[in-house]
C-alpha cells in the first residue's frame, strides 16, 4: 500500500515537473524541430504531428534529438557515441536545456529558422537534404546488401587491393575490428579495477552508480595539432593569401580574399562576403550554415567556390527497460561547399559528413583532405557497439581499416578526400586505429605522428600515406627517438623525409633523422645540444635550421645536400629564443620568439630576430626588436595568424600583454625592423579580455596597397601608401 503512495506521488512530481518545464519552453521562440512536442516524442514516443514530420525529416544535427530505432542502432556497427544516464525527470531537464540552448543560440545570431519576408535580406541559408535524397537525386543508391554489410568488404570485385604498411594491416572483416577494440577495452578495464576504479564508470570500483547519476563510457582525450615549410607568397601589389605550412598544399582559416572580396568568419559562425575596393567596404552576401548548431572552423576559397569545415554533435536518446533513459553524443564534421559566382546569392552545392572530432585539414588542387578524431564506444555485444566510423554516406569499409599489431589507442585516425567539384561525394577514405599527435603534408604525402607513450614517449612513429587526386594510399611506417616539437619539425624534399626531435634520459638530446621513402634511416645526427630542447625548425631545399634553448638560442644549420651524410655547418648563439621560423627573402631568415635573460632565463619581451644566412656555416643574428610590454603572440604557435610577404617587405603580427595590439612590420638592411603600423586594441576602451580575444584571432591583410585589419567586431581599411592612415571602418559585430 505504502509503495502504491510513493509510486502516486513519485507519478504527481513528475507530472508537475512536467509541466513546469513545459511552461518555460514556451517562453522561449524556438525551432519547429525542438519544440515541446518534437522533445516529448523523443523521450516518451508521444505522437504528434509535428513529431511526425520532424521523424520524417530525419533530423539529428547537433543540438537535436534522434530516434535509435534504426538499422544503424540494431547493426550496432555505428550510433551512439558518448552515453549518458538519466531517469525520465533527469531526461526531462536535459531536454529543457536542450530546448532552451537551442532556441538562446537562434535568438543570439538574430536569425528566424523560416523564410518569411522578416529574413535578413542579406542572409543565405541552404536547406540540407538527407543523404538519401540527395543520393536520390543523383540517381545513386546509398544502401549495401546485408552480406556487404556484414562483412564490410567492397561491392566492386575489381577494387584494387589495400596494401599492408609496417606495424599494422588492413582488417578482414568488421568482426576483426571488434575483436581488437574490446580486447583493448578489457585489457583496460583490468587495468582501471587494479588501481581501484570501476571500468564501468570510472569512478572507484566500490561505488554503485545511483538513479540520476551520469555514465561516462569514454574518457576524453585531447590532441594538438601543428604544422611546416615557407609557402609561396603573392608578389608585390597583390594580394595576401593564408600563411601556409607547404608551398602547393593550401590552409583553411578564417578569414581569406581573392583580391576583390573579403571572405570573413564572424563571431556568429556567419561568413560575410564584403566588397573591398580599395578600403570602401560594403557587405553584399552572407553565409549561415543550414544547422546553427555546428560551428564552423575555417574556411577555403577556390575561384567561385567557397568551403566551410563546421564541426558538430547529435544527441542521441534511447530508453532503457528499467526505465532510464541513455543519451549518447555523434561528434561529426560537416564540409559544406558553396558557389559563390553571384556574391549576393551563394548556393550549397553538397555536403559530406563525416564522423568524429575535427583535428585538421588541406587542401591539394581540386580535392580537400579532412582528418578527424572518431572514438568508438565498444559493449560487451557487438551489435550494441559503435565502432565503425562514416565518411560521407557509407561506413569506412573493412579493408580500409587499418589495425596495429597490438592496439594502444581505440580511437581512429580518419582521413577523407573530397572533390569540391562533386562536393556531395567521398573520393576516398581511410581510418587508422590510432591517435594521432601531429600532421605534416606535403605535396605528395601525408605523415602521421604519433608519440609512442608506452616507451614513455622516447619514440615518434610514423605513418606514411601518399594522396592523389582524392585517393589516399598507405605507403610506409618507420620510427625515430625522441619526440617532435610540431610539424615544422618535418620536411620532406626529393623522396626524403627530414625530422627533428627531443630525446629525454638523464638529460635532454636533439637528433636530425634522414628516412628515404620506404621510411627507413638512411642517415642520423645524434646528441646534439645536450640539456636543451628544440623549439623551432625550417627547411629550404639542401639546408635546413634549427633552434634549441635552455638559457640561450643556439641556432643550427644543417647541410642536406647528401642525404645519407649529413652535416652540422654551423651553430649560433644568442638571446632568447625563436619559435617560428620564415624565410625571408634571399639570405634572410625572420625569427619570431621570446627574448629571455641568459642568466636568469626570465621572460623580457616578444622578440623578432633577423638572420643572415648568405653563408650557412656562419649565420648572424643581423639585427633584433624586443617589444618588452609584450608577453605573447599568437603568431609564435600559429602561424596562420602571420601576414607575410617578403616581396612586398612586410609582415604582421599580434601581439599580447598589458596591451593588446596588431603590429605591421618592414626591414631594412641598415635600419633594421621598422614599424610601420600599431594598433592597439584597448584604444577603443576594452576590457583586458575583449582586447586580449580580438588581438588573438585578428587576422591582418592586404590588397594592392590597402592594408586591412579584422578582429572579431569590425574592419579596419588604411592607405598603406599614405603611412597607413586609416580609410574605413566597417562593424561586423
Amino acid at each position: 500500500m505504502d509503495e502504491n503512495k510513493d509510486r502516486k506521488l513519485e507519478a504527481e512530481d513528475e507530472k508537475e515537473l512536467m509541466e513546469k518545464i513545459r511552461r518555460s519552453a514556451e517562453k522561449a521562440e524556438i525551432p519547429r524541430e525542438l519544440s515541446w512536442e518534437n522533445m516529448q516524442k523523443k523521450l516518451w514516443g508521444e505522437e504528434t504531428d509535428q513529431g511526425k514530420d520532424a521523424e520524417s525529416a530525419g533530423i539529428s544535427a547537433g543540438g537535436t534529438l534522434k530516434s535509435l530505432d534504426t538499422d544503424e542502432r540494431i547493426t550496432g556497427k555505428r550510433g551512439k557515441r558518448t552515453s549518458r544516464l538519466f531517469y525520465k525527470w533527469g531526461a526531462a531537464a536535459a531536454v529543457l536545456i536542450l530546448v532552451l540552448a537551442g532556441a538562446w543560440q537562434v535568438n543570439r545570431l538574430g536569425l528566424t529558422t523560416s523564410s518569411g519576408p522578416d529574413k535578413p535580406e542579406a542572409l543565405i541559408t541552404a536547406e540540407s537534404e538527407s543523404e538519401e535524397a540527395q543520393a536520390a537525386a543523383k540517381g545513386t543508391d546509398t544502401t549495401k546488401s546485408a552480406d556487404t554489410a556484414k562483412d564490410g568488404g567492397s561491392e566492386d570485385p575489381a577494387e584494387e587491393e589495400i596494401p599492408e604498411i609496417d606495424g599494422m594491416a588492413p582488417a578482414g572483416n568488421y568482426e576483426e575490428v571488434y575483436a581488437a577494440l574490446e580486447k583493448y577495452e578489457k585489457s583496460r578495464e583490468k587495468e582501471n579495477i587494479a588501481r581501484g576504479y570501476d571500468a564501468g564508470t570510472g569512478g572507484p570500483a566500490e561505488a554503485n552508480m545511483e538513479a540520476g547519476a551520469i555514465e561516462d563510457s569514454a574518457p576524453m582525450y585531447g590532441v594538438e595539432s601543428a604544422k611546416s615549410q615557407p609557402a609561396e607568397e603573392e608578389s608585390a601589389g597583390g594580394y595576401s593569401s593564408t600563411n601556409v605550412q607547404e608551398q602547393g598544399v593550401d590552409e583553411g582559416d578564417i578569414v581569406k580574399t581573392d583580391g576583390r572580396y573579403l571572405y570573413v568568419l564572424d563571431n556568429s559562425g556567419a561568413v560575410r562576403i564584403i566588397s573591398a575596393d580599395r578600403g570602401d567596404m560594403k557587405e553584399i552576401g552572407r553565409i549561415v550554415i543550414p544547422d546553427l548548431g555546428e560551428t564552423v572552423e575555417e574556411m577555403y576559397l577556390d575561384n567561385d567556390r567557397l568551403c566551410l569545415v563546421a564541426s558538430g554533435s547529435s544527441m542521441l536518446v534511447d530508453e532503457r527497460e528499467d526505465g532510464a533513459y541513455t543519451f549518447s553524443e555523434d561528434s561529426y564534421v560537416n564540409l559544406y561547399t558553396y558557389n559563390i559566382a553571384d556574391k549576393s546569392l551563394p548556393k550549397l552545392e553538397g555536403i559530406v559528413k563525416q564522423d568524429g572530432y575535427y583535428q585538421t585539414s588541406r587542401k591539394n588542387g581540386d580535392y580537400i583532405y579532412l582528418f578527424t578524431r572518431f572514438m568508438p564506444q565498444i559493449m560487451p555485444l557487438m551489435e550494441d557497439s559503435s565502432y565503425i566510423p562514416r565518411a560521407g554516406s557509407e561506413d569506412i569499409q573493412a579493408g580500409s581499416i587499418y589495425l596495429p599489431k597490438s592496439v594502444q589507442n581505440e580511437d581512429y585516425l580518419v582521413i577523407s578526400g573530397i572533390d569540391i567539384r562533386s562536393p556531395g561525394d567521398v573520393t576516398d577514405a581511410k581510418a587508422l586505429v590510432s591517435s594521432a599527435d601531429n600532421y605534416y603534408v606535403s605535396t605528395d604525402n601525408i605523415f602521421i605522428c604519433m608519440n609512442d607513450w608506452k616507451s614513455g614517449g622516447r619514440t615518434t612513429q610514423i605513418i606514411k600515406f601518399h594522396y592523389e587526386e582524392g585517393k589516399i594510399i598507405p605507403a610506409a611506417a618507420g620510427s625515430v627517438n625522441g619526440y617532435i616539437n610540431n610539424t615544422f619539425s618535418l620536411n620532406e624534399y626529393k623522396g626524403y623525409l627530414r625530422i627533428v626531435t627531443t630525446s629525454w634520459e638523464d638529460t635532454s638530446t636533439n637528433a636530425l633523422y634522414i628516412l628515404d621513402e620506404s621510411m627507413n634511416i638512411c642517415a642520423k645526427l645524434e646528441n646534439l645540444a645536450k640539456g636543451e630542447t628544440i623549439q623551432s625548425a625550417r627547411f629550404m631545399g639542401d639546408i635546413g635550421y634549427f633552434v634549441t634553448y635552455k638559457q640561450v638560442d643556439p641556432l643550427f644549420s644543417v647541410d642536406l645536400k647528401d642525404p645519407r651524410n649529413p652535416k652540422i655547418l654551423g651553430e649560433l648563439k644568442v638571446t632568447g629564443f625563436s619559435s617560428y621560423l620564415h624565410f625571408y627573402g634571399e639570405d634572410k631568415l625572420l625569427g619570431i620568439g621570446t627574448e629571455t635573460d641568459p642568466q636568469s632565463g626570465e621572460w623580457l619581451g616578444v622578440k623578432l630576430s633577423m638572420f643572415d644566412t648568405s653563408d650557412p656555416s656562419n649565420v648572424l643574428e643581423e639585427d633584433k626588436y624586443v617589444m618588452k610590454r609584450f608577453d605573447d603572440c599568437p603568431g609564435m604557435y600559429n602561424y596562420k595568424a602571420v601576414m607575410i610577404d617578403s616581396g612586398k617587405n612586410l609582415f604582421g603580427i599580434s601581439c599580447i600583454g598589458k596591451d593588446s595590439a596588431y603590429l605591421v612590420f618592414s626591414y631594412d638592411e641598415e635600419q633594421g625592423f621598422i614599424n610601420e603600423f600599431s594598433y592597439y586594441f584597448d584604444g577603443d576602451g576594452e576590457e583586458y579580455y575583449d582586447s586580449y580575444s580580438r588581438a588573438y584571432d585578428s587576422r591582418g591583410i592586404y590588397i594592392g596597397d590597402t592594408f586591412y585589419l579584422i578582429y572579431s567586431d569590425a574592419i579596419r581599411a588604411y592607405d598603406m601608401e599614405n603611412g597607413f592612415s586609416q580609410i574605413s571602418k566597417l562593424e561586423i559585430d
